[in-house]
């Protein structure tokens, strides 16, 4: 009798689908609207990106007032689940609580709309609370997890998710609730930050451009920001998390204006604040080949605490970029 043999045809979807404990796919993508002169990193925010030097709490703000969200309900679950919220001490009649408003769960890190407001204590929650990344049923609410319950301010962004890593180089996330010109103080300090996503409880889009600044450097510097109309940040730019090792499968990159020009891709390894080496180079040209996509047929490995991006530069004014690559992030406890 033969052995059977089992294989997985597609091993990033299986992993997409949550199939295989501890793996995740992580797409790092970026543009650079104008390059001016040299290299310059991929990311929105343009020039070179500066991390912070040391783990910091950073400063998150539009520059358009309409960005912003009021707090109508907070305090701390004593049960429910991806459904329902349940809060045995809550005010959600008296709170003025309402169909459509925002729940943030932030212990678990989902969000959610209110559907129906059942009791002082109790809500029912729209299709279920969801992971902010994916939009899949996230773990829902659990005794003693902390949420607050916010709405739209005005007509723009009322709640920012925020992603990067904490001081020791773990995954951390949060959201923080938008007050349009003024300033939010991030509750966790970072090192890192790589993504992020803008959520409100109407069909609205980020009116301003939001960012995130470093509290405490000699110069303030941006660590991360979502241009109006994106609603999300676009950085090539990512660290593999202290407790995890990262394979890199591909990478690619594109001119994304239609300008007579040449750009060469650089893709970096290392530490941002450090030296960062050179993994390969891409030259594209408007004339010829504009674009490229490289697979690197079983990827390279990169530690934790590594960083990945890429930079690129154009020999005329005003061409901008866009490129990404795709992370296989393989935790290890």
């Amino acid at each position: 009798m033969l052995n059977k043999v089992i294989s997985i045809t597609d091993y990033f979807l299986e992993v997409g689908k949550g199939k295989i404990p501890f793996h995740s796919v992580v797409p790092a993508f970026g543009e650079n609207p104008v390059i001016t002169t040299g290299f310059e990193t991929i990311w929105d925010g343009g020039g070179v990106y500066v991390p912070p030097t040391q783990a910091r709490f950073h400063n998150v703000a539009s520059d358009a007032a309409a960005d912003a969200g009021t707090l109508v309900s907070s305090g701390t679950a004593t049960g429910g689940g991806v459904n329902s919220l349940v809060d045995s001490s809550g005010t959600f009649e008296t709170d003025l609580v309402a169909v459509e408003d925002l729940i943030l769960d932030d212990e678990n890190m989902d969000i959610g709309e209110v559907t129906a407001i059942v009791s002082e204590a109790e809500i029912t929650i729209s299709r279920s609370m969801r992971d902010p990344e994916t939009g899949l049923d996230g773990v829902g609410f659990e005794s003693g997890d902390a949420y607050r319950i916010v709405r739209d301010a005005s007509s723009g962004a009322s709640v920012l998710h925020l992603i990067g890593l904490s001081p020791s180089f773990l995954d951390q996330d949060e959201f923080v609730l938008l007050n349009g010109l003024n300033d939010v103080v991030t509750a966790k300090s970072y090192p890192r930050q790589h993504r992020a996503r803008v959520f409100a409880s109407a069909a609205a889009n980020a009116v301003g451009t939001i960012t995130s600044e470093t509290i405490g450097e000699v110069a303030d510097t941006v660590s991360l920001q979502v241009i109006d109309g994106n609603n999300q940040a676009l950085m090539a730019v990512l660290t593999i998390p202290g407790d995890s090792f990262g394979m890199v499968g591909r990478w690619w990159g594109s001119m994304s204006k239609k300008q007579s020009a040449t750009s060469i891709f650089k893709l970096r390894i290392g530490q941002l604040d450090h030296i960062g080496y050179i993994k390969q180079v891409r030259s594209i040209q408007s004339a010829g080949a504009s674009a490229f996509d490289y697979d690197f047929k079983g990827g390279f490995i990169l530690p934790g605490g590594s960083d990945i991006w890429m930079e690129a530069d154009a020999d005329a004014a005003n061409v901008g970029v866009s490129g990404g690559f795709d992370v296989m992030m393989v935790r290890q406890s």
